[in-house]
């Protein structure tokens, strides 16, 4: 199944990076959003505990936490105004 969405706007980028939730404010400045889909996501190629890194679980807290917060903190004001 296609879906085509002609006046969707698309924003891809790293939620990782120090500027993200700044570009998304501007990127989301003079528009309403009535959805946002926060997909984010990243895993690690360790398969037991002893395996594990410690980058490992940082990318982890960078990716799901900080991310989601900076995502949810660059859209607010464009969710408000839908």
């Amino acid at each position: 199944m296609k879906y085509i969405f002609p006046n969707a706007h698309i924003l891809l980028g790293n939620i990782t990076s120090n500027d993200f939730e700044s570009n998304l404010k501007g990127w989301l400045k003079y528009i309403s959003s009535d959805v946002v889909i926060n997909n984010e996501g990243s895993g690690t190629k360790a398969l037991t505990l002893d395996e594990t890194k410690m980058e490992h679980l940082h990318k982890e807290f960078d990716t799901n936490c900080v991310g989601f917060l900076s995502t949810v903190k660059g859209c607010i004001n464009a969710l408000v105004k839908s």
